[in-house]
């Protein structure tokens, strides 16, 4: 994985941990787990403690998830098409550093002894807790929202959004392996090609500009000029934002926007 991958892979797992639907299903999971008290928990803790332990211990576990998860979707997404598959075998890999974990805050907590036999017993305890920590994942951040009835002739981009965001298309932009789409109630990352956006802006009328920019053709585009020796044609859209205009797009432009 070189630089410009592992710093796509971390504004995901940025992006990832600051969605609303993950931390409800992590506070779901901790208040089960700090009710019913597995492993040997309900008994050996009260009810303050065993709470305080399942909040370390579920907080250090899906972060070691969530991030194998993003590591594994870089380095295997050519080689496994299946983002689900994928983050089973980020499950798998994340059990070593998760039981290890669980190990040493077992030691802290419980004072229970630290050995070989305990560190793989913590592994092998792990392991599936792991993986339904990455399917829960899967669950709460990768599955779209089914559409409503006034959003199935909308573009499938749109689909991709939430559901705050979702509006009138202006624009899309490359940034890195994300594309931004920006439309007239917010904006959104999404980790796919530039190319898979534009074919899902359909019906929306737009035009591709530049090789990073595709623009909504709109009443409100303005056209301006940059200054300078090397003038070039510019597109004001509606979120203020000034897109250029490569010159193999420029006569396509000119046709259907002005300028």
């Amino acid at each position: 994985m070189n630089a410009k991958d592992l710093h796509s892979a971390l504004r995901e797992l940025q992006h990832n941990l600051s969605l609303p639907r993950l931390w409800i299903v992590f506070a779901v999971v901790v208040g089960l787990f700090a009710v019913t008290g597995p492993f040997g928990t309900y008994d050996r803790l009260p009810p303050a403690a065993r709470l305080g332990y399942w909040l370390i211990v579920q907080a250090l576990a899906w972060l070691f998830a969530l991030s194998a998860a993003v590591l594994s979707g870089s380095l295997l997404q050519r080689v496994v098409p299946g983002a689900f598959i994928r983050l089973l075998i980020a499950g798998a890999i994340a059990a070593l550093p998760i039981g290890v974990m669980v190990t040493l805050v077992d030691r802290v907590i419980l004072g229970d002894r630290i050995d070989l036999s305990g560190i793989v017993l913590g592994v092998a305890h792990a392991l599936p807790v792991s993986v339904a920590v990455c399917a829960l994942n899967w669950l709460a951040l990768d599955q779209p929202d089914p559409p409503s009835s006034d959003t199935v002739s909308a573009p499938a981009l749109l689909r991709r959004l939430p559901a705050p965001a979702r509006g009138a298309l202006i624009r899309i932009e490359v940034q890195d392996h994300y594309v931004l789409v920006v439309t007239d109630r917010g904006r959104e990352m999404l980790l796919m090609r530039f190319s898979d956006a534009i074919a899902e802006t359909d019906p929306a009328p737009g035009i591709r500009v530049h090789r990073s920019h595709w623009i909504a053709l709109r009443d409100d585009i303005q056209t301006v000029r940059s200054s300078g020796r090397n003038a070039r044609l510019m597109l004001r859209t509606a979120d203020g934002a000034q897109i250029p205009v490569s010159r193999s797009y420029l006569t396509d432009v000119r046709s259907r926007v002005g300028s």
